[in-house]
């Protein structure tokens, strides 16, 4: 097993010193080989919630177009909710496997069916993290890392992002109001 680098080591620490509740840390694998620490803390951003993040996927290098960034992911499901954080690191492997940069408004599809956790949402689409706005960049050693929120959404969700845009999927959220905590949420696109 190997040991964590630095820069893990570095956004664990900042992770536990960001969160004033528990931050507990366990270490995710995938079928290639690949590992990263996922972190969960109970009770946060509110309380019957939990909030994922990933540490270590600031040491491969994404791009926004042409722009090399550090990301980590970030995600929030209602306490009981079981495997989000595997839908979190799933995340961040099919970015390392597939060497798919992840970046605002990308998507991954199926990944929340692996996991059975929604009959409605299937899909994950990346959003600045307004839960944690505080996360949105961050500098820890010697990187700016940006965290990106893990959302997910529906089929029709997913096709309207391909179609129109991130900005036009989060306006069409915001105007029905939609509830990105519940995971049996109806489709905000009709069509």
């Amino acid at each position: 097993m190997r040991q964590p680098t630095d820069l893990e080591k570095s956004v664990a620490r900042f992770l536990v010193g960001h969160f004033p509740q528990h931050v507990g840390m366990h270490r995710y694998g995938d079928d290639f080989g690949n590992d990263l620490y996922v972190a969960d803390i109970e009770g946060a951003p509110e309380r019957d919630f939990v909030t994922y993040s990933t540490i270590g996927l600031s040491e491969y290098e994404h791009f926004a177009g042409d722009v090399p960034v550090r990301i980590e992911l970030i995600g929030m499901c209602p306490v009981g909710v079981e495997n989000y954080g595997n839908v979190v690191a799933s995340c961040a492997f099919h970015s390392i496997t597939n060497g798919n940069s992840i970046t605002y408004g990308s998507c991954i599809q199926g990944i929340v069916d692996d996991y059975n956790i929604s009959a409605s949402l299937s899909h994950v689409t990346f959003v600045h993290p307004f839960k944690w706005d505080d996360l949105a960049r961050v500098h820890i050693a010697d990187h700016d890392i940006l965290w990106l929120m893990a959302l997910p959404i529906s089929s029709k969700e997913a096709q309207y992002l391909s179609e129109y845009g991130i900005d036009a999927l989060e306006r069409k959220l915001e105007d029905a109001k939609a509830d990105i905590t519940d995971f049996e949420r109806p489709s905000v696109v009709e069509q």
